[in-house]
């Protein structure tokens, strides 16, 4: 009871601080910074009197794992999988919530397609598509994903394509949002019959390294704000809705990050 007799004053006090702000001090500022606050301001008392979720965008070329990585998260096939063929076509966000609390994730078109996906899409480039899942509901960061096997190919359009939709972010919602990198399919990496967790031979550590250094360097090479890379393996089979093979590695620990 004391807890709740605490957030209780803690929110009452946070809130009049907001009106305050908003009534007395922002209506004084020249209109140029006026405008910027105000929008700043309103994403502060969204996320503490609102208490909502954090917002995450899965961006990636087309079979990076974007909808494996979603469903190893969840613990559910939640998502389609295209093993061939693409299958994401519009935007759609997706709910993750355990006893710590919860989160909202995009699962986006694909990168650097070769054919239309199985799904509907309302445009047709993958930037338009993104753009309009993004326009009323923007990520507050964004996962880049690349398979382990790519990372040294050619992925420097997929990382311009990825500039292009931070910069639309920064400029319709005025949000410059941090980039996590993303290493999928770790598992294929060399010696390729030591395919389970924790990955414990030498040779595959060493080129697991190998690729997180490599991607380290080409994402800041272009952007400032590249908070962590994180190698990963999001293979799980299901079957009538129940796990029966499960491959996944460091999920839980970029679902804690």
């Amino acid at each position: 009871m004391e807890e709740m007799g605490n957030a209780e004053t803690f929110t009452s006090r946070l809130n009049s601080i907001f009106e305050i702000l908003a009534d007395k001090v922002i209506p004084k500022l020249p209109e140029a910074i006026r405008i910027i606050v105000e929008k700043e301001l309103e994403k502060l008392r969204e996320f503490f009197m609102e208490k909502r979720e954090p917002r995450f965008a899965i961006i990636g070329r087309r079979g990076s794992g974007k909808s494996s990585l979603i469903n190893a998260m969840f613990g559910n096939k939640v998502t389609e999988v295209g093993s061939v063929k693409s299958t994401t076509g519009l935007g759609k966000w997706y709910q993750y919530k355990d006893k710590k609390g919860k989160i909202s994730i995009l699962d986006t078109r694909g990168l650097g397609e070769g054919s239309t996906p199985k799904e509907k899409c309302n445009k047709k480039t993958v930037e338009e598509e993104i753009f309009i899942s993004i326009d009323n509901k923007y990520p507050d960061a964004l996962l880049f994903l690349c398979k382990a096997k790519e990372i040294d190919s050619r992925i420097d359009e997929d990382i311009d394509n990825f500039y292009n939709i931070k910069s639309y972010i920064q400029e319709k919602h005025n949000y410059n949002p941090p980039i996590v990198g993303i290493i999928t399919q770790v598992d294929e990496l060399d010696p390729v019959d030591v395919v389970e967790p924790p990955f414990t031979d030498t040779q595959k550590q060493k080129n697991i390294a190998t690729a997180k250094k490599i991607l380290e360097k080409k994402l800041n090479t272009k952007f400032e704000d590249v908070v962590e890379v994180i190698p990963t393996s999001a293979y799980v089979r299901f079957s009538n809705g129940e796990i029966v093979y499960d491959r996944r590695w460091n999920i839980d620990l970029l679902i804690e990050y």
